[in-house]
């Protein structure tokens, strides 16, 4: 759940893809309001409106609502391998002097469920 800079400041959003077996895609940009954001520090702690992303390294939550699309995505992951750093790097904008990138979970087991109005499709992997 990243945020977009736009000419107002820094705007979060909540962004989606989910390619579902039967070739189906699901995907929508939603922008929240600041005053429905809040960030904790020390775990992974990000709550965008009723949406949120959380974790600790080892297991991670994401709870996603579209009112659009009318469904809900539940996801837990537990990481089976160890988290890296592939470290920093420079970035070309003159506002920011570096870049790091943190990969969680490279490889790990999810489960879950999707909801669509009456119906519901578990997962698991």
């Amino acid at each position: 759940m990243p945020v977009l800079q736009s000419l107002e400041g820094y705007k979060p959003f909540v962004y989606y893809n989910i390619q579902f077996p039967d070739g189906t895609v699901a995907t929508n940009m939603m922008t929240i309001l600041d005053k429905e954001s809040n960030f904790k520090e020390g775990n992974c702690d990000v709550q965008y409106g009723n949406n949120y992303f959380r974790g600790n390294l080892t297991d991670y939550s994401v709870h996603i609502e579209d009112p659009q699309k009318q469904f809900t995505i539940d996801l837990n992951l537990h990481r089976e391998i160890s988290s890296w750093r592939l470290g920093s790097a420079f970035a070309q904008r003159s506002d920011i002097q570096t870049f790091t990138w943190l990969c969680a979970a490279p490889k790990g087991e999810v489960n879950g469920f999707w909801r669509y109005q009456d119906k519901k499709l578990s997962f698991h992997g």
